[in-house]
């Protein structure tokens, strides 16, 4: 539900970010979030000006934005939510 709020612009994409690491504390560490743990902790290296984190090297703050779009796209379509009528 999160990731489809991000892609459908209903939530900001960093806000959006901190709810899916929220999901991974959640669920114990569960491997379906771990690319945004990821993601949130290279934001947060750039951000801090100690380097970057794989595969995240390129950030840049204009670059955030679309780095959370790509990974909330690619996680829908590896883990699709079943919409009802």
């Amino acid at each position: 539900m999160v990731a489809a709020q991000i892609a459908d612009s209903v939530i900001q994409p960093l806000d959006g970010l901190a709810k899916m690491v929220s999901l991974w504390i959640i669920t114990c560490h569960s491997e379906i979030f771990t690319e945004w743990m990821i993601l949130d902790e290279a934001i947060y290296l750039f951000r801090n000006g100690d380097g970057g984190l794989e595969p995240y090297l390129d950030l840049t703050e204009e670059t955030i934005p679309s780095t959370i779009y790509t990974l909330t796209q690619q996680f829908l379509v590896r883990h699709p939510i079943p919409y009802r009528p």
